[in-house]
């Protein structure tokens, strides 16, 4: 790396449109006199999710490549980046979440169930079936959290760190069990995830999925939010989208990789384009895998 800190975009950026992703892991070696804050990820153009922002001499890093490339180190860094580590994006405080260096990354919107966007400071917990706190962090943008790291387990300790292979895990926010669940897939592997605080806080979250679902949105009619929920049978690729009564494309909600489990995705009124739309009837269509099944919702201003 060069002799200087560099922002991650800089550092890397002779890999252009190969560059998958950046992964790195913090430790109390690593970053001396602060706690250690555990795995930290970049991916282009992923805004306020990435957490690994700076970039640092002598230390090393996962990096994913969509082909094989040669990666050249700038010669000078970015003006003004400092020459300490960032603190970055979730930072893990608690002793409950002990870092390994195996994780997922989630990230995604964060509602309350009437289409509120989460307050910074929210926390997020992503907890195995033993009641293990694998995952955590606080939210710094409002309505979005991410990227979360959830740990897999370390075999080699006796302490219980976090999920194993396959294991299916809880997600919560505050305390309170959204009733999204997701899958310990593989090491590196990022997964959208949007979450909706249930409006009965006393729920508990609802079992894994055995079939495909759309459920009509809640409410309806609604201004100016509404909630449309779905269940995924199997990770994979997810398509949501928005349409007039008359077939006119409006919005793609949903359009990534996404796990098994029930989903929750915040309509707010808007197109594409984000301006409002007129009141009306509007058309929700989930493709997932062979399944497709549209719902009705009715915008009244």
């Amino acid at each position: 790396l060069p002799v200087a800190a560099d922002s991650t975009g800089h550092a890397f950026a002779s890999l252009d449109s190969n560059l998958v992703q950046v992964q790195g892991f913090e430790t109390a070696v690593t970053t001396r006199n602060r706690p250690q804050t555990g795995a930290k990820i970049y991916l282009p153009h992923a805004g306020v999710f990435s957490t690994l922002r700076i970039a640092s001499p002598a230390l090393a890093y996962w990096v994913k490549a969509a082909a094989a490339d040669t990666l050249v180190y700038p010669s000078s860094p970015v003006p003004g980046v400092p020459a300490a580590r960032s603190e970055g994006g979730v930072v893990l405080e608690e002793p409950a979440v002990q870092p390994t260096e195996q994780w997922i990354a989630l990230y995604g919107s964060l509602r309350d169930w009437q289409g509120r966007p989460a307050a910074v400071g929210t926390r997020v917990e992503a907890v195995d079936g033993d009641g293990a706190v694998a995952g955590a962090g606080t939210v710094e943008s409002p309505g979005l959290y991410g990227y979360l790291p959830v740990y897999l387990d370390d075999p080699a300790t006796p302490e219980d760190e976090g999920a194993v292979v396959d294991e299916w895990l809880t997600l919560r926010v505050d305390g309170v069990p959204t009733g999204t669940r997701v899958r310990w897939t593989a090491f590196g592997d990022v997964v959208a995830c949007d979450l909706v605080v249930p409006e009965d806080r006393g729920a508990v979250g609802d079992p894994v999925p055995t079939r495909y679902a759309l459920y009509v949105p809640r409410p309806n009619p609604f201004n100016p939010t509404t909630t449309i929920r779905y269940d995924l049978a199997e990770s994979g690729p997810v398509r949501l989208s928005l349409f007039t009564a008359t077939g006119q494309v409006l919005r793609q909600l949903v359009s990534a990789s996404q796990a098994a489990g029930a989903h929750n995705v915040v309509w707010d009124g808007r197109d594409d384009a984000g301006a409002e739309v007129s009141s009306g009837v509007y058309l929700a269509r989930l493709e997932a895998g062979d399944f497709r099944a549209v719902t009705r919702m009715v915008l009244m201003k």
